[in-house]
């Protein structure tokens, strides 16, 4: 369900880094690019596991409501 937005989040990521990389700019040296793709991977690494986590309480309230209603 959420593969296609982290797809779509990967190619954003490649067009930034690409446009940092072209650009004459101070924080478009190569340097600060791979601190930014760094702070992205990590962002997306917390943003993977708040996702996992929330999924599996989500999981767990409805067999326990389930569990619940069985008994």
């Amino acid at each position: 369900m959420c593969r296609p937005i982290i797809h779509k989040l990967f190619r954003v990521q490649r067009f930034i880094v690409l446009w940092a990389m072209h650009r004459k700019s101070p924080w478009g040296s190569k340097a600060n690019v791979i601190r930014m793709l760094f702070l992205w991977k990590l962002y997306m690494i917390i943003n993977a596991s708040n996702m996992m986590l929330y999924i599996a309480i989500s999981v767990a309230l409805v067999n326990g409501l389930t569990v619940k209603e069985g008994f």
